[in-house]
């Protein structure tokens, strides 16, 4: 109820509106009675205050600071019985509750203070009450929906007819669940917020409201809060005004069911999820009895066999944090996982997302030419990234397999974009997207026996893959430094390491294997051995 409203009840009829006659609109949720010279120190937001103005029948120009304080405050307007000790309000206070748009209301004379209050508050709390029922009904209704498994869609249906407006419901990340027609368009504006970095509801409130300059029209957001440290979003199609309480509480009420059902929607996702990822462990660790089988697995999950695959293998760069528990890593990467796996939808073509302990591993459907794969897969990849670091602040690389020719062959990939992976990891790159390219020599080694190459590599290294740590730490350093062109300097910029470590390591790595590091032959043959190393481990 705002001020105007109250002056056309009966028993304030006869009471005057004074000064600040713009302000009628004002809400009132609370009416105060007191006579005191302390009395703001005890005065809320949206309060009216009705008194006989006897602390200021000596001083009545001293209401101007009254006035300026209860502005301040945010109270709703002030009543005075002018006529009991004031008989006059001077025009500096008049003047002054113009300026601020401060109702001040002349009240009768012949009607107590009491009655007024309480005629006031009873009809506050019927208004109040008829609200709380009517909000209690929808809540009910729309709790029914989610109960009888009635969907998402036509919960929002009815949320339309219940507040007269369109509707745009966002998830997390800003992408769309569900859109009225008319209502397409502002997800555009907001995504823009939101990768500016500018949040989009103020602190401290339930929601916010925002104009489009180019259409004139205003949005109303409320926050939809459900599992996830992000809030989705309800973008309604209109103003909702904030002295509405009674839409404001059926909107909170609908936001609230809304919430629950996303979080139904997301476990029952989690239990289909964690079947997924346990179909693809078991088929890439050779877990099925034959092929046969794995084919009927992949034909349930949507997989079918004579497609060809690509295949990416992504991992969360390492980052030296405050500690945290392992609980809440493994919840922080979830939630990253969720929003890729979510993103997939947006892909050109077909992909199915599948998580493998720390790994979050991609494979979807290629069609074109290798080279136009090769680069569409990148460009969707690069998004991922961008994403990552926008919504959760870290930073995430993937390695790239050779395309698959049938389900049958994903293992292959699989293992060749998690050693590209592996491999780019040792050097330090971050946020990398990294393609293995099994050409010129990797291709000619794959036509040799394996127990040829097994050989060559294991009498070519093997005073160094004894498996301890030291030894993997040389084999890694002497990896480094021939790839690095036997640059000691560039060796160290990419192990992040000291160059005299670097010397102490290659030193050591000459002494195990009794040959110099500077005989061209000799890193010839550690560089096609260590090439060899990693086209066994693809197998």
């Amino acid at each position: 109820m705002n001020i105007g409203e109250t002056l056309q009840r009966p028993v304030w009829k006869d009471a005057t509106l004074l000064a600040g006659k713009d302000g009628e609109i004002r809400e009132i949720r609370q009416v105060n009675m007191m006579d005191a010279p302390d009395i703001v120190d005890y005065l809320q937001e949206d309060d009216l205050l009705v008194t006989t103005g006897y602390h200021y029948k000596d001083r009545p120009e001293e209401l101007s600071l009254l006035i300026e304080r209860m502005d301040a405050v945010g109270c709703a307007g002030i009543g005075l019985k002018i006529e009991r000790f004031l008989q006059k309000l001077p025009e500096s206070v008049i003047e002054k509750a113009d300026e601020l748009q401060f109702p001040i209301i002349a009240l009768p004379e012949d009607i107590g203070l009491g009655a007024m209050v309480n005629d006031m508050l009873n009809d506050m709390l019927s208004v109040r009450t008829r609200e709380l029922r009517e909000a209690l009904n929808i809540h009910q209704r729309l709790t029914d929906h989610v109960m009888h498994g009635k969907g998402l869609t036509a919960l929002l249906e009815e949320v339309c007819d219940y507040i007269g407006f369109p509707v745009l419901l966002l998830d997390a990340y800003d992408r769309s669940i569900y859109a009225d027609e008319e209502m397409k368009s502002v997800q555009a504006v907001l995504e823009a917020h939101r990768r500016a970095k500018q949040d989009l509801f103020l602190n401290g409130s339930t929601y916010s409201s925002f104009c489009v300059w180019d259409t004139g029209r205003t949005y109303t957001l409320f926050p939809v809060r459900t599992h996830e440290k992000r809030s989705g979003c309800l973008v309604i199609g209109g103003e909702i005004p904030i002295y509405d309480n009674g839409l404001v509480l059926i909107i909170d009420q609908a936001v609230n069911v809304i919430g629950f059902e996303r979080m139904k929607q997301s476990a029952i996702a989690q239990y289909e999820r964690r079947a997924r990822d346990e179909f693809f462990q078991n088929f890439i660790n050779g877990g099925y009895s034959s092929d046969e089988e794995a084919r009927n697995r992949a034909e349930e999950m949507g997989l079918p066999n004579n497609r060809n695959y690509g295949c990416a293998v992504g991992m969360l760069d390492s980052e030296p944090r405050l500690p945290v528990t392992y609980t809440q890593q493994q919840r922080e990467m979830d939630h990253m996982y969720e929003y890729i796996e979510g993103e997939l939808d947006k892909w050109r073509t077909p992909a199915w997302f599948f998580k493998k302990e720390r790994q979050c591993v991609i494979l979807w459907e290629v069609e074109q030419l290798q080279t136009e794969a090769e680069e569409a897969s990148i460009e969707a990849l690069e998004q991922l990234q961008e994403g990552i670091q926008l919504f959760f602040g870290r930073s995430i690389s993937f390695g790239i397999g050779n395309t698959a020719r049938s389900f049958l062959d994903i293992p292959g990939s699989y293992k060749e974009a998690e050693n590209t992976l592996y491999n780019s990891q040792l050097t330090g790159e971050r946020s990398f997207i990294r393609s293995y390219y099994t050409k010129d020599i990797a291709q000619l080694l794959r036509l040799l026996p394996t127990e040829e190459l097994a050989s060559f590599s294991h009498s070519v290294l093997q005073e160094l893959t004894e498996g301890s740590q030291e030894d993997q730490g040389l084999v890694q350093t002497l990896s480094v430094y021939l790839e690095s062109h036997c640059h000691v300097a560039d060796t160290a910029k990419r192990l992040y390491i000291h160059r005299n470590t670097v010397l102490y390591r290659l030193e050591k790595c000459e002494e195990r294997l009794g040959v110099s590091l500077k005989n061209p032959e000799t890193t010839m043959r550690l560089r096609l051995a260590l090439r060899v190393q990693n086209v066994l481990s693809s197998e």
